[in-house]
């Protein structure tokens, strides 16, 4: 909204720039109304209309009379669209990517009708590539045939992108965690729309994950992406119910992945990984072991998403499936098999929104190592808890989100809209599975603040666990995971 905000106001001072004497430039005075707030348009008829009569006098030079006001209607009446099919549908641009690749993208297809809302939204589908400043299109004659040509033109500022972001976790009793993260995506690196990814996260659980996304076709539906993930956290381990030692992970592992796109919502990917790591004591009791391991498999991913805004979403489905298989055989010091569920959805009415969300992690068969386990504790995922405070090799969670917008834009840079929430939470971690039941769920939730800012999201958290626990949580321009 921001942006939209941003790109209103240069292209209306470009228009008034171009302005003669006899142009008549009407302003009504809308004060902090912007550009997005569709549910207060009715309050803008009365400025409008104030607007008008003043400028009354000039607007009175246009008129026509009684008599000749039926000539310039007879005169101005258009013939009406004659309405056909699509004989071609083309795509014209100055990128580098082939013209086959964003010709997939479109659902609109020759022998088609012609339907001035469908070619708009097919526009928009080339626009959401973020690879162009501007997509348009026109209907051209040509042999007698009429067709539809897209024009687009590449980003003069792109299309790479850099992002930042911050998170401060805090219990106020010694525990404090600290990350400064940057992610850079360099897109459309070739004619099939290769893409690179580079995530670099500094501080308290430092990491460096950078993949390289190569479509294999044209439609770009199947990938390959070859991938590097190097990471460092820390990781409680249990006996019962009580913390006997905290590890510090630090682990690296290089995938080969394919994969296929499902439409404009889903993904599938499988791919097969090798890597290696270790597990040092960081707080515990000495005869606690240093662990060395290493690590090798195969894994299958299923990612459904169709909610409107990754941040503060007002409808839509989140769902990922997780399985991996990690055998000797293949590399790893151990054998296990690990599936990982999360789901959320998402309802609104006027500015309220409510979100379920579900997640469970099982181990089917372990070694039982500490690298191997699920954590649970942070924002949204047991709030009270510090990040990763609890794991296990079961894992499971459900959450009740509310917020509601409390905040309109007025069109300035650093004017966003504002959410304020609270959510609840059951959930827990188990070593064996004939610990899971619904006694042993720990209750947690949060109140928090929330601003979809220029630079990002921005958070401000407090949670709560039913022992009287609290943890705070402040993210800038990362959304919380």
């Amino acid at each position: 909204e921001q942006m939209l905000t941003i790109m209103i106001r240069k292209e209306t001072r470009r228009q008034i720039d171009t302005m003669s004497e006899s142009d008549i430039l009407i302003r009504p005075m809308l004060g902090t109304y912007a550009s997005g707030n569709f549910n207060d348009i009715l309050d803008t008829i009365e400025p409008g209309r104030q607007a008008v009569l003043e400028q009354s006098a000039r607007l009175q030079e246009l008129s026509l009379s009684e008599s000749e006001w039926p000539a310039y209607v007879a005169q101005r009446t258009q013939r009406p669209a004659e309405y056909g099919q699509l004989a071609f549908v083309r795509v014209v641009h100055d990128g580098k990517l082939a013209s086959e690749v964003l010709e997939s993208r479109l659902s609109v297809h020759a022998g088609d009708d012609i339907n001035a809302t469908i070619l708009a939204e097919n526009a928009n589908r080339l626009y959401g590539l973020q690879l162009y400043e501007h997509v348009g299109y026109r209907l051209v004659e040509e042999n007698g045939a009429t067709g539809v040509e897209y024009q687009a033109s590449a980003k003069s500022w792109g299309p790479n992108f850099l992002k930042f972001g911050v998170s401060l976790e805090d219990d106020f009793e010694g525990s404090t965690s600290f990350n400064l993260a940057t992610r850079m995506t360099r897109a459309g690196l070739n004619k099939l729309g290769a893409e690179w990814r580079i995530d670099l996260q500094l501080g308290t659980d430092p990491a460096l994950l950078t993949e390289f996304y190569q479509p294999l076709s044209f439609d770009s539906r199947v990938f390959i992406a070859p991938r590097l993930n190097v990471r460092q956290y820390n990781q409680n381990t249990f006996a019962v119910n009580d913390t006997v030692a905290r590890y510090r992970v630090s682990e690296g592992d290089l995938s080969l992945d394919f994969g296929r796109e499902i439409g404009t919502v889903g993904e599938f990917r499988s791919g097969v990984y090798r890597g290696v790591g270790e597990a040092r004591v960081k707080v515990g009791v000495p005869a606690s072991p240093n662990i060395d391991f290493d690590t090798g498999g195969v894994f299958a991913r299923f990612r459904f998403d169709s909610v409107d805004n990754s941040q503060f979403p007002r409808e839509g489905i989140l769902a990922d499936i997780n399985w991996n298989l990690s055998r000797p055989s293949l590399g790893a010091d151990h054998k296990f098999d690990t599936i990982e569920g999360d789901f959320s959805e998402t309802w609104s009415r006027g500015k309220s929104s409510l979100q379920l969300g579900l997640s469970y992690a099982t181990t089917l068969s372990s070694d039982n190592t500490v690298q191997d386990y699920f954590p649970m504790g942070g924002f949204l995922r047991l709030s009270g808890l510090e990040r990763g405070e609890i794991s296990g090799p079961h894992a499971g969670l459900a959450r009740l989100v509310y917020y509601r917008r409390v905040g309109n834009t007025t069109g300035g840079v650093f004017e966003t809209p504002i959410y304020l929430g609270l959510s609840a939470e059951a959930g827990n971690v188990w070593q064996t599975r004939s610990e899971i039941d619904f006694s042993t769920l720990q209750l947690n939730g949060s109140i928090f603040a929330g601003m979809d800012s220029y630079f990002g999201p921005v958070y401000l958290a407090a949670g709560f666990a039913e022992n009287g626990q609290t943890n705070f949580y402040l993210f800038i321009g990362a959304p919380p995971r």
